[in-house]
């Protein structure tokens, strides 16, 4: 299964952010912890690193995960 989605591809469909499915969230309403993987020209220039522990909230929860009620 491919899960790569491209920024150029939500822009030109009008997609608000990346979709989570309801199944993969532990608690309705709960915060959800995932990875975003950068794809650049730039290789060399750019590294991924693990988040810190314990997870700091403000740097590592995704503005566009929205749980419908």
């Amino acid at each position: 299964m491919n899960n790569t989605i491209e920024m150029e591809f939500m822009i030109e469909n009008g997609w608000p952010g990346v979709r989570i499915r309801p199944e993969f969230v532990n608690e309705p309403g709960k915060s959800y912890r995932f990875a975003i993987q950068v794809l650049s020209s730039r290789p060399n220039e750019y590294r991924s690193s693990l988040p810190a522990e314990p997870c700091p909230k403000e740097a590592y929860l995704s503005p566009w995960l929205r749980i419908p009620k």
